[in-house]
């Protein structure tokens, strides 16, 4: 079965892509005083990699008066979850001890304790994402769940010292939900020109630009449903097509242009410099491609864009990070296989040619939509020019 794999692709992918940080950030610190004097590196790193967030933490109550006074948090809530004194017995923990927290919906909720005894709290309160140390006392799962690292032999391995091991998860959430227009920014100052290249200068909008190869013929699409696509879009819907690769890519081309004798289909295949392809995707109103290089520039430029994804390699692993990313893959039950060749499939190339034509041009519409949209805000002209059938199958 072919699936729209961004649509319902696990949550947390769809928040990596994104280019914003999350809204509301809840951070659990809840032992005791030199536990959250431990923490302070980890809590530090998060108030740096989210500079706009909210955020809120939550600590035992003789830890809130210097919470406060430390400046970094939005909100500081006292919860008790542990006895005053460690040796202490354990009080019994109720989701109502949190208060307001309890029916406060964030984004996000990390609890920085290593010890798996607090996570039980993170399934008492609402969160898009929960962060922390793999733990047996929770219900609901972490999104993110770091593994908990083996006593070192001696007990002398600096590396898992608390505070090292709290600022992981810290890290790791803001390497996960990071802002992302910092990069963005600069792959547009460093390997876009100011203006679109002069390769396109000529081409009338909206231009989508099609790579029809990568580096392995395993990982690509049949090239006729590549050149049905290309037909439909210059024929029916009217929109430009740029044939865009490198010189292994020529032959596709050149049939795909024989076949398609259209004034709206050009070929720039082995015609150009890396950067020079390169910069061509990132100057296009839309990129199709496979699991290749220019597939994840295009995401990169927050160019919309089609990947057409073989089941060669994990999809979580290898897919192109971009908020404007549609993976088309096909579920079959031989992925991963790693392949090298297509010599080496031995279910006939299933999980590419199960991918439908018109599973394509339903992802590629709602993207042209989109950018018909930004084309008719943008353009000096009152009446640019759009797409004839952006709704139609034909």
């Amino acid at each position: 079965m072919t699936k729209d794999v961004w649509s319902d692709f696990e949550p947390i992918f769809q928040s990596y892509c994104a280019p914003t940080a999350p809204a509301s950030i809840l951070v659990c610190k809840l032992d005791h005083v030199g536990d959250f004097c431990l923490a302070i590196d980890a809590f530090l790193t998060l108030r740096r990699g989210f500079p706009d967030s909210r955020i809120t933490l939550a600590c035992a109550p003789w830890n809130v008066a210097v919470a406060r006074r430390l400046g970094i948090f939005d909100d500081v809530c006292g919860v008790q979850f542990f006895s005053s004194r460690a040796e202490d017995p354990l009080p019994t923990f109720d989701g109502s001890q949190l208060g307001s927290l309890r029916v406060t919906p964030f984004d996000v909720a990390i609890d920085l304790r290593v010890d798996p005894d607090t996570r039980v709290v993170l399934d008492h309160v609402t969160a898009r994402h929960r962060f922390g140390y793999e733990s047996d006392r929770n219900r609901m799962p972490l999104t993110v769940a770091l593994p908990v690292p083996a006593s070192s032999v001696n007990g002398d391995d600096v590396l898992q010292h608390q505070s090292l091991l709290m600022l992981a998860v810290a890290q790791r959430a803001v390497s996960v939900l990071g802002e992302r227009h910092a990069r963005g920014a600069f792959l547009r100052e460093r390997l876009l020109p100011a203006a679109p290249t002069a390769l396109l200068e000529d081409i009338p909008r909206p231009i989508a630009a099609i790579c029809t190869g990568s580096g392995r013929r395993a990982k690509d699409w049949p090239l006729a449903y590549f050149a049905e696509v290309v037909r439909w879009l210059c024929e029916t819907v009217g929109v430009s097509v740029v044939l865009v690769g490198s010189e292994p890519q020529r032959a596709d081309a050149e049939t795909l242009t024989a076949a398609i004798p259209s004034t709206r289909l050009f070929n720039l295949v082995g015609k150009t410099s890396l950067p020079e392809a390169i910069a061509t995707v990132g100057s296009v109103d839309l990129f199709v491609g496979n699991d290749t290089g220019l597939t994840h520039y295009a995401a990169q430029f927050g160019v919309p864009t089609v990947a057409i994804f073989s089941g060669i390699d994990p999809t979580a692993v290898w897919a192109p990070i971009g908020d404007h990313v549609t993976i088309v893959k096909s579920s079959v039950s031989c992925s991963p296989c790693h392949i090298l060749r297509l010599e080496d499939c031995s279910h006939d190339h299933v999980c590419m040619r199960n991918i439908q034509v018109q599973t394509v041009k339903r992802v590629i519409r709602r993207h042209l939509a989109r950018t018909e949209r930004i084309l008719a805000t943008s353009a000096p002209d009152p009446s640019p020019a759009t797409p004839a059938s952006l709704h139609s199958d034909a």
